[in-house]
C-alpha cells in the first residue's frame, strides 16, 4: 500500500479537526432583546394578541351595526324554481284574461319553470327596527370601549413589568456589589488570619454571609427571569429570549401630584363606565322591543314572476303588490312575560352601571393614594440609601483599621444592599402608580 504524502495528511487533519470541534461546541446564545420603556409600551400595544382579538371583535360589532341600520330598506330577492308534477297542472294563477278561451285554453303542463323577483319593505313594526338599529350601535360602542380600556390596561401592564424588571436589575447589581465587597474583605481577612491579626470566626461569618448573598442573587435572578418572560410575551416576543432593559429615567420620576378634581371629572369618559352606560341604554331599547309585540305591523311586498313550460309558446309574466297588516291578539301571555323579563334586565343593567361607577371611582382614589405613598417611599428610600452607604463606608474603614467588628461590617453591607434594592423598587412603584392612574382615567397625565 502506497503511503500518503505528509502534506496531504496534515491538510486533511486541518480540515476535519476544526469541524469535529465545532460540532461539539454548544450553540451560540441568542442576542438579547433591548427595550426602552417607550419601546416596550409601543410593542405591547401593537403586538398584543389580546388587543388584536378585541380589534377584530370591535370591527365585527361595527359591521353588525351597519347591517342592522340598512335593514330598514327592505329586501329584494331573485328566485327561480323548476318543477315536475305527477300530472299536468296549471302553470300560473288563473286570471279573467286566461278564462276568455275557456278552461281548455289554460296553460297546463307537468314541467314548469318560474323565475323572477320578490321584495318586501317593513313600513311599521312598532318601533322594533329603530330599537334594533340602536341596540346594534350600542353594542358596537361597548366593543370599542372594551378595546380602549384594554389598551390602557395593557399599557399599565407593560409599564409595571418593565419597572419591575428594571428594579430587579438594580437589586441584582446591588447584591453582586455586596458579594464583590465581601470577597475583597474575605481575601484581606485570609491574609491577616495567617499573621494572627484576625480570628478564624471572622472568616466563617464572612463565608456564611457570602452564601446568603449568593442565595439572594439566585432568587432575584429567578424573579427577574419571570418578569422578563411576562414582558416579552406581552410584547408578542418569544418569552425564552434574553431581555435587556434600561434604568428608569429621572424624567419619569419628576412629575408632581396630579389634580384629583380634574381626574374625577374625567371618569365620565372611562371605558368601563361608558360600556356600562351603553349596556343600560341597550336594555331600555330591548324593553321597547318587548312592548312593540303588542302593536300592529304593516309591511309592503311584491312579486314578479316569469312562468314557462314546454307546452307554452312564450313565457307569461305575472306580478302582484300587497300590503300586509297584522294585529296581535293572543299569544298565551308570553308577551307579558317578555316585557317583565326585559324590565328586570333593564334594572340589572342600571344597577351594574351604578356599581361600575363606584368601582372605577374607588380605583381612582386607590391609585391616587398609591401614588402619594410611592412618592413618599421614594423620598424615604433616597435618604435611607445615602445613610446606609455612608454607614457601610465607615464600618469598612473601622474594620480595616481594627477598631470595628465583623458583625457590624456585615450588617452595614447588608443594609446598604437592601437600601439600594428598596430605592430601585420605590422608583418602579412611582412609575407604575402613575401608569395606574392613567389606566383608570384613560388619558395621559400632563406633568
Amino acid at each position: 500500500m502506497k503511503a500518503l504524502p505528509v502534506a496531504t495528511v496534515l491538510l486533511a487533519l486541518a480540515t476535519v479537526v476544526p469541524l469535529a470541534l465545532a460540532e461539539g461546541q454548544p450553540p451560540e446564545a441568542p442576542s438579547p432583546v433591548h427595550l426602552t420603556l417607550e419601546q416596550a409600551v409601543e410593542a405591547a400595544l401593537s403586538a398584543s394578541p389580546g388587543l388584536e382579538a378585541l380589534e377584530h371583535a370591535s370591527e365585527a360589532a361595527r359591521q353588525s351595526a351597519r347591517a342592522a341600520s340598512r335593514s330598514r330598506w327592505g329586501q329584494l330577492d331573485a328566485l327561480a324554481t323548476t318543477e315536475r308534477f305527477d300530472a299536468d297542472r296549471i302553470t300560473l294563477p288563473i286570471s279573467s284574461e286566461l278564462l276568455a278561451n275557456g278552461f281548455g285554453g289554460l296553460p297546463f303542463d307537468r314541467n314548469q319553470v318560474h323565475y323572477g323577483l320578490s321584495f318586501r319593505v317593513p313600513l311599521y313594526v312598532g318601533g322594533r327596527l329603530r330599537s334594533e338599529r340602536e341596540i346594534a350601535r350600542l353594542e358596537a360602542r361597548q366593543a370599542a370601549s372594551r378595546l380602549s380600556g384594554n389598551r390602557w390596561q395593557t399599557r399599565f401592564n407593560a409599564v409595571s413589568l418593565y419597572g419591575a424588571t428594571a428594579a430587579l436589575d438594580a437589586a441584582i447589581e446591588a447584591a453582586r456589589n455586596e458579594h464583590a465587597a465581601l470577597e475583597t474583605t474575605r481575601e484581606r481577612v485570609s491574609l491577616e488570619l495567617e499573621s494572627g491579626r484576625r480570628a478564624r470566626i471572622d472568616l466563617l461569618k464572612i463565608d456564611d454571609t457570602l452564601a446568603q448573598v449568593e442565595a439572594r442573587i439566585a432568587e432575584l435572578e429567578g424573579r427577574r427571569a419571570r418578569s422578563a418572560a411576562l414582558l416579552l410575551a406581552l410584547c408578542g416576543r418569544d418569552p425564552g429570549l434574553p431581555l435587556a432593559v434600561e434604568p428608569l429615567e429621572e424624567s419619569a420620576l419628576s412629575h408632581g401630584m396630579p389634580d384629583g378634581k380634574s381626574l374625577r371629572a374625567a371618569l365620565t369618559d372611562n371605558s368601563s363606565v361608558d360600556a356600562a352606560r351603553a349596556e343600560a341604554e341597550a336594555s331600555r331599547r330591548r324593553e321597547r322591543i318587548a312592548r312593540s309585540a303588542f302593536l300592529p305591523r304593516l309591511e309592503a311586498g311584491g312579486l314578479y314572476l316569469a312562468n314557462d313550460a314546454p307546452s307554452m309558446v312564450d313565457d307569461i309574466a305575472t306580478w302582484e303588490l300587497r300590503l300586509d297588516l297584522r294585529v296581535p291578539l293572543f299569544a298565551g301571555g308570553s308577551r307579558f312575560s317578555r316585557v317583565a323579563a326585559a324590565r328586570a334586565a333593564r334594572n340589572a343593567a342600571e344597577s351594574r352601571l351604578e356599581r361600575t361607577w363606584l368601582t372605577v371611582s374607588a380605583e381612582l382614589e386607590s391609585a391616587l393614594a398609591e401614588y402619594r405613598s410611592a412618592r413618599s417611599s421614594l423620598e424615604a428610600a433616597g435618604r435611607r440609601l445615602a445613610a446606609a452607604s455612608e454607614a457601610a463606608r465607615i464600618e469598612q474603614l473601622r474594620y480595616d483599621v481594627g477598631s470595628g467588628r465583623i458583625e457590624d461590617l456585615l450588617q452595614a453591607r447588608a443594609r446598604e444592599a437592601e437600601a439600594q434594592a428598596a430605592n430601585a423598587a420605590a422608583r418602579s412603584a412611582v412609575v407604575s402608580a402613575r401608569a395606574r392612574i392613567e389606566s383608570v382615567v384613560e388619558r395621559e397625565i400632563q406633568p
